[in-house]
């Protein structure tokens, strides 16, 4: 017997990962207004959960667009891949996970458990693969120090959460 992860997945949440986004929301209007925000927010809106990418996940988190299912949509995904930035840096989906209001978190205990549960695995997992490396070590494809910092700046607005041990 090892150390097996076990992953949860959408249905432990009670979604189907089939599901499209927009039906989940409660429909979407697509606007037209020329911005590559609002057109990438159109974008995907459009996708079935279970095939957002993980810039979609971030990006509609970010827009607080459907947050509810957003967040275990990230959870899921970060469970794969935990330094995860999307288009961005490395840990910026976590980041934005943690950002999400305070009273969201006040609200979800048992979604604020997991996602404080997993922060602290991936900065430990970072920490244990890349904290060591020289800065200059330019084959190392994550940053333990851009992590770090990600996970910390979401904290800043996580960590207030009535939840919150500390």
């Amino acid at each position: 017997m090892g150390n097996k992860k076990v992953q949860m997945g959408l249905n432990d949440f009670r979604i189907n990962p089939s599901s499209i986004v927009s039906d989940l929301i409660g429909g979407w209007e697509n606007s037209d207004y020329p911005s590559g925000l609002v057109q990438s927010c159109n974008k995907y809106v459009r996708y079935s959960i279970s095939n957002l990418p993980a810039e979609g996940i971030r990006l509609l988190i970010s827009q607080r667009i459907g947050i509810e299912f957003m967040v275990p949509a990230a959870i899921c995904y970060l469970q794969k891949d935990p330094f995860s930035g999307g288009d961005y840096e490395e840990g910026a989906l976590i980041r934005e996970l943690l950002k999400i209001d305070v009273n969201f978190w006040n609200d979800s205990k048992d979604l604020y458990l997991i996602v404080a549960d997993l922060a602290k695995k991936i900065l430990i997992e970072a920490e244990n693969q890349y904290g060591n490396r020289p800065i200059d070590d330019y084959d190392c494809d994550v940053d333990f120090e851009t992590i770090k910092e990600n996970i910390e700046d979401g904290m800043s607005v996580f960590g207030t959460s009535k939840h919150s041990t500390g």
